[in-house]
């Protein structure tokens, strides 16, 4: 009887497991730009200083992410959603080296950086 009730607790847990959140998309799939296919995409975020793993931002420190991020801007590209935003429209990253510009245009225009 005991080994009945772990056998099933042990097949509950795994199908429990097997339902949860999808990964969150690769990067590469994030980004969009008219005419582009998703290999350009993914050398465009290549040459801006992105990695080659599954998640590129892998590694990457904040501000590293922040510049990656603002170079696919400053050639382009923009979020496939449009209720993504970048690091640099976050309040607690403001401090960032790399976004300084950025968020100085963003006070020229009156955007307000997200909690």
């Amino acid at each position: 009887m005991i080994k009945k009730n772990i056998c099933m607790m042990f097949i509950i847990f795994t199908l429990v497991g097997c339902h949860g959140k999808p990964p969150s998309p690769q990067t590469h799939e994030t980004w969009i730009k008219e005419g582009y296919s998703s290999a350009d995409v993914y050398h465009a975020l290549l040459e801006c200083g992105f990695n080659k793993s599954y998640n590129q931002t892998d590694g990457l420190t904040h501000n590293e992410i922040a510049e990656g991020e603002l170079c696919m801007l400053k050639n382009g590209f923009r979020c496939r959603n449009p209720k993504d935003h970048i690091t640099c429209d976050y309040a607690r990253y403001k401090d960032l080296p790399a976004c300084q510009e950025y968020i100085k245009q963003k006070e020229i225009k009156g955007d307000r950086l997200l909690k």
